[in-house]
């Protein structure tokens, strides 16, 4: 019996073991899986937000430095676009090709951005100078029309300077090449209207809008170039942009496959907590039914067996000389020799004279036997 009960005690140790193993291997799979997914994946996800939110940083005030009018402003801005760069570089120390060619090029795009702006500038500043002297030549030119004693022909010739003035002057203020090339054609055609005209007052004026509008430095060409570089420096601005865009949509698939591999990782995870608990759970069946056996053999066979020797011994000690215990059964286990123990008292307290000493040794071989 006490084999059985010490076989009973081991199973249960062991259901105990196998429960306390399946929980602690299954809690260390998952810490093992979540530290992985923080170091690997949350950290590429935080590294491509940063990248995402510094670039577009980048490419809102890449408008702002074609909008700037000072040389020096320009340069201080730009110094501070290309200081988010080297500050993104550095967070990234080579980790990602893709980022750091996008990077190398939105620094080529700044650079040409502020040089194009700064040439820009200098053009604008000379444009608008040339038209104040224009504004001035059309409103003196107008004054001339105006005058009633002069001849009709001459007030004509100054009315049609007016024009020519007023031409370059749309001219200066187009936005785009079409309507510099409109401008540049009336003045032309306007130019056709005064060439035959040999009076050297008009002749000298006429020379003198000349020089404005044509030649390298003439209005037309200054505005041509100052628009061409504007048109560059949007180009670079929306390289700019487009290379934001490129690091913006890396971010948001790194950040979908971070969310697929948590989503894998809950999965599996809720797997092996599913088959630790279907683990705990028979285990905690057959430590009940063994628990349930064990008492089930405590009650049914040790106690049952015990009472039924008590009862036998009570009767026996009223008198009662016909009481037996089975034989055959037990044979080997304490309840066995109890047995054996119990008829051979009866049949020593069944012969006389006899009593005392089969009682005796009857006692001596009971208390061996507990």
């Amino acid at each position: 019996m006490r084999l059985r009960l010490w076989l009973a005690l081991a199973a249960l140790a062991l259901a105990t073991l196998v429960v306390g193993g399946a929980s602690w291997a299954t809690l260390r799979q998952t810490s093992t899986r979540l530290d992985r997914l923080h170091d690997q994946s949350l950290a590429r996800v935080d590294d491509a937000l940063t990248l995402s939110r510094k670039a577009t940083a980048v490419a809102a005030r890449a408008p702002f430095l074609l909008t700037i009018e000072s040389p020096f402003r320009l340069q201080v801005e730009a110094g501070i676009s290309k200081t988010l760069l080297a500050d993104i570089r550095r967070h990234l120390d080579g980790q990602n090709a893709l980022f750091d060619k996008l990077l190398t090029e939105m620094g080529g795009s700044i650079d040409e951005l502020t040089t194009l702006s700064l040439h820009r500038i200098e053009l604008t500043d000379r444009i608008l100078r040339l038209n104040a002297v224009l504004a001035i030549e059309e409103r003196r030119f107008a004054a001339l029309a105006r005058e009633k004693q002069k001849p009709l022909g001459q007030r004509e010739q100054w009315l049609t300077m007016q024009r020519i003035s007023a031409v370059l002057l749309g001219a200066g203020r187009s936005e785009n090449l079409i309507g510099i090339g409109e401008f540049h054609r009336n003045y032309r055609a306007l130019i056709v209207e005064l060439e035959e005209d040999e009076k050297p007052l008009i002749q000298s004026q006429l020379l003198k809008l000349q020089e404005i509008a044509s030649g390298r430095d003439g209005l037309f060409e200054l505005r041509r170039a100052e628009i061409g570089r504007r048109i560059r420096a949007e180009a670079a601005m929306n390289r700019i942009r487009h290379s934001t865009e490129v690091i913006n949509n890396h971010a948001a698939e790194i950040t979908a496959t971070a969310q697929a591999n948590i989503i894998t990782e809950r999965e599996r995870t809720i797997s092996a907590i599913a088959f630790a608990s279907g683990i705990i759970v028979i285990a905690v069946v057959l430590s009940i039914l063994m628990a349930v056996m064990a008492a089930a053999f405590v009650s049914g066979h040790v106690t049952a067996n015990l009472r039924a020797i008590s009862d036998a011994m009570m009767r026996l000690a009223v008198g009662d000389r016909s009481i037996r215990l089975p034989r055959g059964e037990h044979a080997g286990d304490e309840i066995g020799k109890l047995f054996h123990a119990f008829r051979a008292f009866r049949a020593n307290t069944l012969r006389p004279g006899q009593v005392e000493p089969a009682a005796s040794a009857e006692k001596r071989v009971i208390r061996k036997s507990v």
